[in-house]
């Protein structure tokens, strides 16, 4: 069982979609996957005392994408992408509590299609967007932490088109 949902899984990772790239084509892709972060954050209390620390650590999450792009020319695409994130959390060895984390991104992104054959597209491109964030804690006070900021990608993307 495990097998057969572990191929599936891989197999939503690909995307799907009707015919090649070209001017004026419209394409929409929705994708899953798991993204792994390499996360390195600073905090400070200021009391009597002050602590000042950074520390380096990795997260995980579940993700849905849908993308739109349009061809401004045969090998130039220009479009959205919205994500949500579902960020894999264990609970707190000592209160017992497991807190949840979510996360949502929008940007916009720039696609280069440097090779256009029938049933398969090679591009490269870049997008630039915002992000947030919102870690429930669960505990019986309610406590939320939350943040917001840009982020930047360039990506490598083949795709293969099935039928027409």
């Amino acid at each position: 069982m495990k097998k057969i949902i572990v191929s599936l899984l891989l197999f939503a990772c690909f995307q799907i979609n009707a015919q090649s790239f070209h001017k004026g084509a419209l394409v929409a892709d929705l994708t899953t996957g798991i993204d792994v972060y390499v996360v390195k954050y600073h905090y400070a209390l200021r009391s009597n005392q002050n602590f000042d620390t950074t520390i380096t650590d990795g997260a995980g999450s579940k993700s849905q994408t849908l993308g739109l792009s349009y061809g401004v020319l045969n090998w130039l695409g220009l479009g959205i992408r919205g994500k949500f994130d579902n960020y894999y959390t264990e609970k707190d060895k000592i209160s017992g509590i497991k807190p949840t984390v979510k996360g949502f991104e929008v940007g916009a992104l720039i696609d280069f299609h440097m090779v256009r054959k029938e049933k398969f597209n090679f591009l490269a491109g870049m997008e630039i967007g915002y992000s947030n964030m919102l870690y429930k804690t669960n505990d019986p006070f309610g406590t939320e932490i939350y943040g917001s900021g840009s982020w930047f990608n360039v990506h490598v993307t083949p795709r293969y088109y099935f039928g027409r």
